[in-house]
């Protein structure tokens, strides 16, 4: 493997930026200018060389202006009174600065207000011009480091949803799982043929459901209940009265986007590690509520408290799945809840979806 070119730092790129610049506006000066005869090239070029330099000095102030100030960020209405005034006021500074340095470069010498308002005319335009060019370089290389973001985020949550996609059906298609769906089954058409039947389609709209969403990255949370619910049909049928489900859901949040598949795993383990260690069973609560911008979804059972608190497979795959679709924008909470059981809590940014 070849080693990685290592990028030049900030003040490099910006003095060989402006050399370059200035030899090829002093080149091109002086050609124009030998159409008028014999010009001396030294001051020609010395021009050219100090104003590229001064305005090697005030490019880290224009970036961080553009920086702190950006549209993006701020908004056009914030930004652009900011950048109209820091724009004319580094535009009089490089006149004026140039003025100091004309007297020495072999230039007529005159009073330096005389010079500096012989200069204006000609520069400010183009030193305007410079600034604008600088703030729309700097806007399009941090859009391009957005996008490749953006971009490397998506192949992540691609490669995350893959193994998420293949872990679910992994769970669910486990041995014990259809042992157990089987079982339960194989025990009611001795005793309830309906019953038996009831179960095998819903084992079937389940691994159905599950397939059907294994290409899709949100769904509705109204969506998710569904899926969830299938879920639980089985399992209710399996454990009875024992497994009890409530929902406690704001109806603005039914129509919010939530990765799909997020639920299930976080039901199974509150029936797993929490509930079917109990004769009598437990409740397991699920609740949604949108406040402002944000999602609040929380899954909680009263059943046993575990003794530690380990991550298994369906909260790490849970963690990490927010992790990559929402970044620093999701928290994730998987501890004690309130009832003596467990508790885990979501909270995304709210976006509502298409079509519920």
């Amino acid at each position: 493997m070849g080693s990685r070119i290592s990028k030049p730092p900030l003040w490099v790129m910006i003095v060989g930026g402006w050399a370059l610049f200035g030899l090829f506006t002093a080149t091109q000066s002086y050609v124009t200018r030998t159409y008028l005869g014999k010009v001396p090239w030294r001051p020609v070029f010395a021009l050219s060389m100090v104003e590229a330099g001064i305005w090697a000095c005030l490019t880290p102030a224009i970036l961080w202006v553009t920086r702190r100030f950006s549209p993006a960020r701020v908004g056009w209405a914030r930004a652009l009174p900011v950048h109209v005034a820091v724009g004319l006021a580094l535009s009089l500074a490089e006149v004026a600065m140039l003025v100091i340095f004309t007297p020495h470069m072999g230039y007529t010498r005159q009073g330096r207000v005389g010079q500096f308002f012989n200069f204006l005319p000609t520069h400010l335009q183009s030193n305007l011009l410079i600034y604008l060019v600088i703030c729309g370089v700097r806007e399009a290389v941090e859009s391009y480091r957005r996008y490749r973001e953006r971009e490397l985020r998506a192949s992540q949550l691609e490669a995350t949803l893959a193994q998420t996609r293949y872990q679910v059906l992994q769970m669910q298609l486990q041995p014990h799982f259809l042992f157990n769906a089987l079982n339960t089954v194989s025990s009611l058409m001795y005793k309830d043929v309906r019953a038996a039947d009831r179960v095998l389609n819903r084992l079937a709209a389940f691994l159905r459901l599950t397939i059907e969403k294994a290409d899709t990255q949100e769904v509705s949370l109204a969506t998710e209940f569904e899926f969830t619910d299938r879920y639980l049909e089985i399992e209710q049928v399996r454990f009875g009265d024992r497994v009890r489900v409530e929902k406690e859901t704001a109806p603005e949040a039914l129509s919010a986007r939530v990765p799909v598949l997020i639920l299930q795993p976080l039901v199974e383990n509150a029936i797993r590690h929490g509930l079917v260690w109990r004769a009598r069973g437990g409740t397991i609560w699920m609740r949604a509520r949108r406040e402002g911008e944000r999602l609040l979804v929380e899954v909680e059972d009263d059943g046993e408290p575990p003794p530690e608190i380990k991550e298994g497979v369906g909260l790490r795959n849970t963690r990490s799945r927010l992790a990559a679709m929402y970044g620093a924008s999701q928290t994730f909470f998987a501890g004690p809840g309130d009832r003596g059981g467990f508790r885990v809590t979501m909270e995304i940014p709210y976006r509502a979806a298409e079509a519920v």
